[in-house]
């Protein structure tokens, strides 16, 4: 059976999965100039890259991913799809994936195993400094229900330097942020005001919306310091999208921990390795923080899972993930290798029954939703953060003549 969606073809895969084949993508509607693209559930649909790096693309202008193509560029992308499903059966290599980022292209190699996907990080500007994003990109939109994660640095900052992220808005999303080094201050509408130092956690859910800045405190920002963390976007589920905003601060000693002279595991979020986060949420997922230097189990009773190394090496059956690597274990995986001195954080969990949009800062299973939202933002709608008169202005878009990614 032979499902055809606009500009994406579907073929059934197994009885629990389908595979996302590829004209698809990087044509379809998902990415217009307004910086939408669009997150089906993996409960549904696998979303899956294009094989090569297309040459009929190496041009001397930037490739609008909306625009018509012609029949020998619609042939080759049927080519790199059929490519693509060969190796979600463990035929071949996704080597090659191009990503367009305003007037270069990035590319990035994505491999599928008998036991592991990866997926690479490309550079994320954030003024200051480059983030290394891992997602959404093309070759993963989302692992349910993370739909952003960015690694921030680790970056080296002198005196009178350092983060300064003017308020902006959200919707339809929580953000964690955890740091590894240094420190953040959060400020928000709600009268938040908090600093978040290494080991600690954030969670701000958005709902219907919320505005907030991330700056330093005056005694960071006058001396030379260092940063390194992790920020996620986690979609909020089906029928909560647009509850009240919230935010709350969890300090070190609050979040359980196993530790011993092999290992040490936190859990932040969610429960596993005999673990149980206190932090109460409205949908099973996961977040855990590992030292390791021996082998782990994987947690079951997950769909989907992300493992990314931050430091040394871990392996799943023959697959190495070097750092700054995420790899997805496959339905047969079940332990990870590490050697010694690996650090990596886990996640995953939720499933979701309707696919999720991406709009600069907002999240909605609604395009009307998500346009609502950016028209609130640039009339002054939204709720500002006490103390604070800057703000980001939604980006112009169709003048960079990119996706957001």
């Amino acid at each position: 059976m032979l499902f055809l969606k606009a500009s994406a073809v579907l073929i059934p895969m197994s009885p629990l999965r389908f595979v996302s084949v590829a004209a698809a993508n990087l044509a379809s509607d998902s990415f217009n100039r307004s910086g939408l693209l669009w997150s089906y559930p993996s409960s549904s649909f696998r979303l899956l890259p294009v094989s090569a790096a297309l040459p009929f693309l190496r041009t001397s202008r930037p490739w609008l991913p909306n625009e018509a193509m012609d029949l020998k560029s619609t042939l080759h992308f049927s080519l790199c799809g059929i490519s693509s499903c060969l190796a979600t059966f463990g035929l071949s290599h996704l080597e090659s994936h191009v990503v367009h980022r305003g007037n270069k292209y990035s590319h990035i190699r994505n491999s599928v195993s008998s036991n592991l996907r990866k997926i690479f990080s490309h550079e994320a500007d954030l003024g200051e400094f480059c983030a290394k994003r891992l997602l959404p990109q093309r070759a993963q939109r989302m692992i349910v229900p993370y739909i952003f994660l960015d690694h921030m640095g680790p970056a080296q900052f002198s005196a009178g330097q350092g983060i300064d992220v003017r308020p902006h808005p959200h919707i339809g999303l929580a953000t964690i942020t955890c740091l590894l080094e240094g420190s953040i201050l959060h400020r928000d509408s709600l009268g938040c005001l908090q600093e978040i130092v290494p080991g600690d956690i954030n969670l701000m859910v958005a709902g219907r919306g919320i505005t907030h800045s991330e700056r330093e405190t005056e005694a960071i920002r006058n001396s030379s310091h260092r940063l390194d963390g992790l920020q996620l976007w986690l979609a909020l589920p089906d029928g909560k999208e647009e509850i009240e905003p919230s935010f709350t601060h969890h300090s070190r000693q609050e979040l359980p921990e196993i530790s011993n002279q092999a290992h040490q595991i936190r859990v932040l979020l969610g429960s596993a390795f005999g673990l149980q986060s206190p932090i109460k949420l409205m949908w099973p997922m996961l977040f855990a923080h590992v030292h390791q230097d021996q082998i782990l189990a994987l947690p079951t009773g997950i769909f989907e899972l992300g493992v990314y190394v931050l430091q040394g090496k871990a392996c799943i059956g023959e697959e190495e993930i070097n750092p700054l690597e995420m790899g997805i274990p496959l339905e047969n995986a079940s332990e990870i290798r590490m050697e010694k001195g690996t650090e990596l954080v886990i996640l995953g969990r939720a499933v979701f029954s309707t696919p999720r949009y991406i709009d600069w800062n907002f999240v909605s299973c609604s395009k009307g939703r998500l346009k609502q939202a950016k028209e609130d933002w640039k009339s002054g709608k939204f709720p500002p953060v006490p103390g604070e008169s800057e703000f980001i202005p939604y980006p112009d878009f169709s003048s960079r003549n990119e996706a957001q990614e």
